[in-house]
């Protein structure tokens, strides 16, 4: 991150004022549950639509309840969504993958044998870069 970048991120959180200057050298966010929740929109809206990959389906012969069977590739691809929760709690059958990359879209739909949906059909496998 540039410092440009840094210093009108400051700028706007102080004028959010989620920052507030304590002394001449030192900062304090505050609100910071209020500054999450605006993340998470912002992320919802803009941030995850221009990350998207594509929307894929399995091949016939695979199984969705088969994903954690899936080779994932250490750290350049992991799971998000369902599956993510899956793994932390235990306590659920994803009905929906996704999958977050630094892989290209060509070695991801070979890995995992991933076929893109038509415009209007349901996904299976929603595919994101890594940002």
């Amino acid at each position: 991150m540039g410092l440009e970048t840094v210093h009108r991120v400051r700028k706007s959180l102080q004028q959010q004022q989620f920052l507030i200057l304590k002394t001449a050298t030192s900062w304090l966010l505050v609100n910071r549950v209020k500054l999450l929740d605006k993340w998470v929109d912002a992320y919802t809206q803009r941030l995850k639509p221009s990350l998207l990959v594509g929307h894929y389906k399995l091949m016939k012969e695979l199984d969705i309840r088969d994903w954690q069977e899936w080779p994932l590739t250490g750290p350049e691809t992991s799971w998000g969504g369902e599956p993510a929760a899956d793994l932390l709690t235990d306590h659920l059958q994803p009905a929906y993958l996704t999958l977050y990359t630094r892989q290209t879209k060509t070695d991801v739909m070979k890995q995992f044998k991933l076929l893109p949906t038509q415009p209007g059909a349901e996904p299976v496998v929603s595919v994101y870069r890594k940002f």
